[in-house]
Formats: C-alpha cells, sequence, structure tokens
C-alpha cells in the first residue's frame, strides 16, 4: 500500500523486510546446523560432487570454474543453482549426446552467474515468438520457474557451445563506514 504513494518509503521499507528476511536465514541456519552439526546443505548441493558424480556415472568430462571471490549464498540459491545445473547436464547427455560439461560459476558484486555448457549437438531453435530458447520440455520450464521464484533469470546459447545461463541477484550486508 505504501509504495504507490511514497516509493522511496516503501523501498526503504523492502530494504528493511529484505534485511530481517536475511537475519531470519542465518538464525535458521544455525539452529538447523545445531540439530545436525554434521550434515551441511553446501554438501548437498554441491557442483563439485555433483560433477564427480555426473562423470563417474556416465564417462563424460566435467570443469568447475570458479571467478571472483566465492561468498555465502542463501539456500534457495544454492538449491537453484544445483538443480538447475544437474537439469543441464541431463539434457545435454540425452539429447545433445555430449562428451564434455562445463560449469562456470561467477561471484559477481550484485549477482552469481552460472554457466553450464556442452560440446553436445546444439538443439534446432523453435518457431514462434522466441526462437532464441528453442524447444522448451518440461526440464527447462522447470529451471526457469525455480530462478524466476528467487528474482533471476534463465537463458539459453543456442549457439556452440550449447550453455544455460542462470543469474541470480545476491543481497549482502554493506559494511557501513
Amino acid at each position: 500500500h505504501t509504495v504507490p504513494r511514497d516509493s522511496a518509503r516503501g523501498m526503504e521499507l523492502l530494504h528493511q523486510i529484505r534485511d530481517q528476511l536475511g537475519d531470519s536465514m542465518e538464525q535458521l541456519r544455525s539452529a538447523v546446523k545445531q540439530m545436525s552439526p554434521h550434515r551441511r546443505m553446501a554438501d548437498d548441493y554441491s557442483l563439485d560432487r555433483l560433477l564427480a558424480e555426473t562423470g563417474k556415472e556416465t564417462g563424460i568430462e566435467t570443469d568447475l570454474e570458479l571467478q571472483g571471490m566465492p561468498y555465502p549464498l542463501y539456500p534457495s540459491q544454492q538449491v537453484v543453482l544445483y538443480k538447475n545445473a544437474r537439469e543441464a547436464i541431463t539434457n545435454a547427455l540425452r539429447h545433445g549426446g555430449a562428451t564434455h560439461v562445463r560449469i562456470f560459476l561467477h561471484y559477481g558484486e550484485d549477482e552469481v552467474r552460472m554457466e553450464v555448457s556442452n560440446n553436445g549437438k546444439v538443439p534446432e531453435p523453435a518457431d514462434g515468438p522466441d526462437p532464441g530458447q528453442g524447444k522448451q520440455g518440461i526440464g527447462f520450464s522447470g529451471m526457469l520457474e525455480r530462478t524466476k521464484v528467487v528474482g533471476g533469470t534463465l537463458t539459453v546459447q543456442q549457439s556452440a557451445p550449447f550453455t544455460v545461463i542462470t543469474r541470480l541477484p545476491v543481497y549482502r550486508k554493506r559494511e557501513i563506514v
């Protein structure tokens, strides 16, 4: 109700809510760790582990490249990145016949960007209003929905190497000097 009448105050309230939610998530993480200190969510949604298991199970080559200084992500962001990577890898193997998959993860100031590329066959562009997206199956729709829920974007590079790009905004507390 505040935003239409006073956009500056509305944005201030939204920032306060975001910060309070961030603090609540930290408290929740701490409580969960105390209940199960040997199990970490980062282990369950590790891109390193995903690639290692994929290489072991399928025999394809896998690479993970990090750029920037890694920082903690919210669990919801970790889940989105992991599930999008897993779906992109599954599609690369099933539909593209890929023999090599690469994940590039960039930690930027305002976003984290993950590019999952492969050397498989590039799908034919779809006819229609958005031909750059190719044929959208259930897997792609799931990636798109997951990404949108956390305020991110999903794009597909339709040229070799075929690449699925997930961009997620990050909200980190700024140091007050």
